[in-house]
Parts: C-alpha cells; structure tokens; sequence
C-alpha cells in the first residue's frame, strides 16, 4: 500500500458530474489504485484531448489556481465525485465480512472523525497512567499497579463482548471491539487505500460486498504524553484496538502480556496496515463492529 490520491470514468459521466450538485470532495482514482483527492470548489473545468488510440487521450484537469492536471485514460480508472465510502443511518456496514463494522470511531460522531484514544481493558477511557518510559526497557515500580487499569495483569485472553470492553460497555451490548481474528479478516480480505476524506488522512477500506469504510489516521497516546491534537503522529499513523490479549501468543515473552493485538497502519516505507501488539496503556482508537443479526 502506497501512500494515495485517484481517477476516470467514461467521458460523458465525468463531465455530468462535475455539473452536478456540489459535493465535498472529488476522487482521482489512479491506475496503481492510488487516489488524488480534490475539494469540488478547487477545480474549474475538465477537458479532453483527442488522440488515434482511446489508452492515448488525455484527460485535463483544470484546477482555479491554474494548474492543469494531465493523466492518459490508461493511467487512471475513474474520477467519483460522489462518496468515497458507505454512509448508513444504522452505523453499521456490512462489508461481506462475518460482523458488521461500524462507520465511526468509539467517542467520534462523524465517519472521519478520531473520537477517543483510550487504553485497552479501561471501560472508563479515563486512564492515562504509564510505566513504559523508555527504548531500553527502563520501568517505574508500578508496572502491576498500571497494569491493573488495562485489563489486569493476567487479563482474560479476549475481553470483546465483556465488561472490560469501553464499546460494549458505553454503547451498548450490541456494540463491542472487533477480535483480532475480524481485525485480521478486515485486513486480508479487503482493499486498502490511503486517501483525505474531508479534510482528515485515512484509509479506506472496501469489502467483498463493495461497500467501504473510512479508518481515519487518529495517531496515538502515550500514556500522558500527547503531541499535536492530543496525540502522536496524527494524519501518518492510525492505530485501532482488538479486544485480544496479546500475551498468550508466545508465553516465553514478558513483553507480549503487557501487550494486546492492534491493528495499525500509516504511510512511511510506501504504506503499511498490519496486526500486531501494543503497549495496553497506549491510547488508541476504537472501531466497533456489530454481530450479524
């Protein structure tokens, strides 16, 4: 996954469409599958210009500030002007997987919004203690004290669906944080693609059912310490919580039972989105997900 913008649809819809009632934003939906996102209000006008092989035309986007963005048709596949992503009164999207996820963030009221970074196993949010101070391994005495507001320092090994879990303790019982198997299917079995969806870098991220949600790239919360809008690396990295523990994966390792399963992503190296552990006090986000009915 690279860090992306998009573009193309058939002639006559892409110049319909940008007559069409305004929207937010348009998506250049580029031949690697990389999008180039751009507000309505900042392009003037499409043109085309002709060419003996139809792969050879070229399609101009005339931006207001007078920069014209060129692309032969074999170098995008469609421009949507339209929403990127499936909005749904229900909060709830079925992407063809086995639960239903949700189009928001726990704590978040828009699906681009970062709601709240909370430590894992804390069904208050309110905890924000750390011991984990430094790169190498330096620990304040109270490991087991800080511990026990993350779920315990020998907590159960899925807390999804349980008292210790914020979503199903806030939300509601129908709501609750996905397991890292649902984490790990949301990765293998769908389409990942960087894009800014109102203003907010993210993912988007389309299931079998060609529906699609929008993880946005919250950042992270380390203990007390916060960088920029509450957090680290906001608009680079998105870290989301499972209710997983990690600590049973490899009982050799201390290190794994201050850990539980998360799914992260950003755009260093070229992009990335993977599972894995992090520290339990972290502050991360939560995307809830919803048994089918």
């Amino acid at each position: 996954m690279k860090a992306m913008r998009h573009i193309l649809l058939p002639m006559a819809i892409a110049m319909t469409a940008i007559g069409a009632s305004a929207q937010n934003e348009c998506y250049l939906v580029l031949a690697d599958n990389n999008i180039v996102t751009y507000k309505d209000t900042e392009i003037d006008y499409i043109s085309f210009l002709p060419a003996d092989d139809a792969e050879n035309i070229i399609q101009e986007i005339h931006l207001k500030n007078g920069n014209v963005v060129s692309k032969k048709f074999s170098e995008f596949k469609e421009m949507i002007f339209n929403d990127i992503i499936t909005e749904a009164e229900t909060g709830l999207v079925d992407l063809g997987l086995s639960v239903r996820w949700g189009t928001h963030n726990y704590g978040g009221d828009k699906s681009w919004g970062y709601g709240e970074l909370v430590g894992w196993g804390d069904p208050s949010g309110q905890h924000k203690e750390q011991y984990h101070y430094s790169n190498l391994g330096a620990y304040n005495s109270n490991k087991n004290t800080v511990l026990g507001y993350y779920g315990g320092v020998t907590p159960p090994d899925e807390i999804s669906g349980t008292d210790l879990d914020i979503a199903y303790a806030k939300m509601g019982t129908a709501w609750r944080m996905p397991t890292i198997k649902e984490a790990d299917e949301l990765k293998d079995k769908c389409q990942w693609q960087w894009l800014k969806y109102h203003d907010i870098e993210g993912v988007r991220v389309q299931g079998p059912s060609g529906k699609a949600i929008f993880l946005p790239a919250s950042g992270r919360r380390n203990g007390n310490s916060v960088g920029t809008n509450g957090s680290y690396q906001p608009g680079d990295w998105g870290g989301y919580w499972t209710g997983t523990w990690y600590g049973t994966s490899d009982s050799t390792s201390k290190l794994k039972g201050e850990m539980s399963y998360s799914l992260f992503f950003g755009i260093a190296q070229g992009g990335f989105y993977k599972t894995g552990g992090s520290y339990r006090y972290a502050g991360l986000a939560i995307r809830p997900v919803e048994n089918k009915k």
